[in-house]
């Protein structure tokens, strides 16, 4: 298998090929989002050709539906909570890892890394039973305290390996100029780590946007986007969720556009 990996990459591809084979890649994953918004602007509440008129009711039903803003509300809460608990968790680790020798260092790095290799449905049962005998409640604080530990390992892996390249002689100019080490973090370390926080920030919102094995379990009687949209898709495929789905995806696009915009900016103005 690796025999062949490398007789693939070796090859000399024809240029023409590997634009038809990206064009081909890009359309088996947003050709269906892209049908999902046509139908999201028609007047049939059936997926089917011919088209219905144009309409904007299918938008104006999902914005009034209170399960739907519920769904959103759960979801914001529940994104920002794991943003600020990842931050509050794997930067500190990935700080301390990097500058400080202590026992169990070697055995951290590799703990860390457990969270992420489980797959949700065993983080989510894990968790859940530890809610059950220390007789916590569930809710939106389960899910923020669960995606903190499980997103959080990712964060300080990537804030880790980012520390690790830096150059260390770069916080040794700046103490030997005078600066303390709240100044030296402040305008030293933090610039070179921007690009990475930036990236960082990105994957935790979208690793919690699409998370639904874990936070079914800890959710208590509560629901998120995830999981309106999942329940709802068992009984009917409706307008409304047409709707949904195209919002989320012009959001998430958004989202990455403008974060990886910033990305490249911090990456030119450190070369």
């Amino acid at each position: 298998m690796n025999r062949l990996a490398a007789r693939l990459e070796r090859l000399d591809w024809p240029r023409p090929l590997l634009v038809l084979i990206t064009i081909g890649a890009f359309l088996l994953v947003y050709l269906p989002l892209l049908v999902i918004a046509v139908f999201s602007f028609s007047t049939t509440r059936i997926a089917a050709f011919p088209l219905g008129d144009f309409t904007l009711q299918w938008y104006q039903e999902m914005f009034t539906d209170p399960e739907i803003r519920n769904a959103v509300t759960t979801t914001v809460i529940c994104s920002v909570g794991a943003l600020i608990g990842t931050a509050l968790i794997g930067i500190p680790l990935a700080l301390a890892s990097y500058r400080r020798d202590f026992p169990g260092k070697a055995l951290l790095s590799k703990v860390m890394y457990m969270p992420v290799v489980l797959p949700g449905l065993v983080n989510g049962f894990v968790v859940l039973c530890w809610f059950t005998m220390l007789k916590l409640p569930l809710g939106i604080w389960a899910v923020v305290l669960t995606y903190s530990t499980v997103i959080g390992a990712i964060v300080y892996s990537l804030v880790y390996a980012r520390l690790l390249r830096l150059d260390p002689r770069l916080e040794e100019a700046a103490r030997d100029l005078g600066a303390t080490p709240r100044e030296t973090m402040r305008y030293v370390t933090l610039p070179l780590l921007r690009p990475t926080l930036i990236g960082a920030a990105l994957t935790v919102m979208m690793l919690s946007l699409e998370d639904l094995l874990a936070i079914f379990f800890l959710i208590g009687d509560g629901y998120n986007i995830q999981m309106l949209v999942w329940s709802r898709l068992r009984v009917e495929l409706t307008p409304e969720l047409h709707a949904l789905a195209t919002v989320i995806f012009v959001f998430s696009a958004t989202v990455v556009v403008f974060l990886t915009t910033i990305l490249e900016r911090e990456k030119q103005q450190l070369r």
